[in-house]
């Protein structure tokens, strides 16, 4: 795999390039390619700043255990709606090598550490339409809850394959390993049922319609034309039943999201404008089709309602039916990461302009932006992170702290747990929370309480 940071580390003298510094390129660097494919150019706007840990209320936004057994798991990767691989896509990168260099002639330094100066951050006005924050904490953690031991917690432990990704929950867990995808036991971590994908998946994994589906991304027509397709398999068996290509090619990790009435799922292609795909359970076909909002990187369900949250911190609601847009709510997230939606709350994760971890909560019943809280500090884009909701808190993965709990009625974070950095997924099953961290290659399981 190319490296577009190779350039920092030939040139004598320089040292490696920060984790905020090598974020900052390559946000840069996907928000042009994303720019160069819609056609089109928007301008920035600001956003007010909030403390960390307090909910900010939308009028602050301008225009709107004791005896846990741990598993040693390799090369954990998180799951739900937030996920990041670190393969890149080849253009990608080859973009980051070049604002890379470009970086590299203009500043003309000897040092490559981050220094946060208090001015707007490059990476905020380059992503979107959403840009700079107005105040920004030195520190985040400053205004957060200490971190607590996570086996304050409790847990128990239940085996699984290495190499494992928690991927979705219930009253099943799904995890998946490079191409294999399994069906767990959430009380044992009993294997079920596994089932072997021709390639690897990179767009997400379900359990809906009475079948296991999986996806993989290709490449759409832009590039070698290859398609991306969802694999449907035999829940109880493994077996392949059936696979659904989509000409366009699927986004990565944009999720395979099933719809209420468990009849299918939806999906985000490639290409510009992107589409959103409905693939059905009951002919194997892609049956519905709607233009996605421009710049899409996530979304969520409702009855008859789809959100799609976009790069710049908006989210938009269709109506399913025909795709036509209900309302647009501002966020102060740069980019989201993960949409969930529970009743009448709808919930976006993701990092706002200085890459700090950032939480938004909808009102759905009026369309509005009712609060939004910084969860954590800058999160690294070259890993992914995970959020749920369960037990009335949302549990997210940080970069800071292992398992950050969120009151879902106040939208203030009430607790932090885990001191291991990294990247990580959160997933609640009927009686369980998963907890996956990638830097330690570790796989929790805490009871739900």
């Amino acid at each position: 795999m190319i490296d577009p940071f190779d350039v920092l580390r030939q040139r004598p003298g320089r040292t490696e390039p920060s984790p905020a510094f090598r974020n900052r390129v390559l946000a840069a660097a996907r928000a042009e390619l994303d720019a160069i494919a819609a056609d089109r150019a928007t301008g920035p706007a600001q956003v007010g700043g909030g403390g960390p840990g307090q909910a900010q209320l939308a009028s602050e936004v301008p225009g709107s255990a004791s005896d846990l057994t741990v598993l040693s798991v390799a090369e954990l990767q998180p799951a739900v709606l937030v996920q990041r691989r670190r393969r890149f896509a080849l253009a990608a990168l080859v973009a980051a090598a070049a604002l890379v260099a470009v970086t590299i002639v203009a500043a003309n330094r000897t040092q490559f550490d981050d220094v946060d100066t208090g001015g707007p951050s490059t990476t905020g006005s380059s992503i979107g339409t959403t840009a700079s924050s107005t105040s920004v904490p030195a520190a985040v953690e400053d205004g957060l809850p200490p971190l607590q031991p996570l086996a304050a917690l409790g847990g128990s432990s239940s085996v699984v394959p290495p190499d494992t990704a928690i991927l979705g929950g219930g009253d099943t867990l799904l995890v998946g390993r490079g191409n294999i995808v399994e069906v767990l036991d959430p009380s044992t971590g009993a294997v079920l049922t596994s089932a072997t994908l021709p390639v690897e998946w990179d767009v997400g994994v379900a359990l809906t319609g009475g079948a296991l589906w999986a996806g993989a991304s290709g490449t759409g027509p832009a590039l070698s034309g290859r398609p991306g397709t969802v694999y449907r398999f035999d829940p109880a068996t493994g077996s392949t039943v059936t696979s659904i290509e989509v000409p366009d090619g699927l986004r990565p990790f944009g999720g395979l999201v099933p719809d209420a009435q468990g009849t299918g799922l939806w999906s985000i292609t490639l290409g510009a404008p992107a589409r959103l795909v409905h693939v059905s359970a009951e002919t194997n076909t892609v049956d519905a089709v709607l233009t996605a909002p421009d710049r899409t990187t996530a979304i969520g369900l409702s009855p008859g309602s789809l959100w799609a949250a976009r790069a710049g911190g908006a989210v938009s609601r269709l109506d399913l039916a025909d795709g036509g847009e209900l309302a647009v709510i501002d966020t102060p997230l740069a980019e989201p990461l993960g949409v969930q939606v529970r009743g009448d709350q709808v919930w976006v994760f993701g990092y706002d302009d200085r890459q700090r971890a950032v939480l938004a909560k909808i009102d759905a019943t009026a369309n509005t932006l009712a609060a939004w809280v910084v969860v954590g500090g800058p999160l690294d884009l070259m890993r992914g992170y995970g959020f749920d909701v369960a037990d009335g808190s949302v549990w997210i993965h940080t970069e800071q702290a292992q398992l950050v709990q969120v009151d879902q009625d106040s939208a203030t974070v009430v607790a932090r747990y885990g001191d291991a950095p990294g990247g990580g997924g959160v997933i609640a099953t009927e009686d369980a929370l998963w907890l996956a961290t990638g830097s330690t290659n570790t796989l929790y399981r805490l009871p739900r309480r």
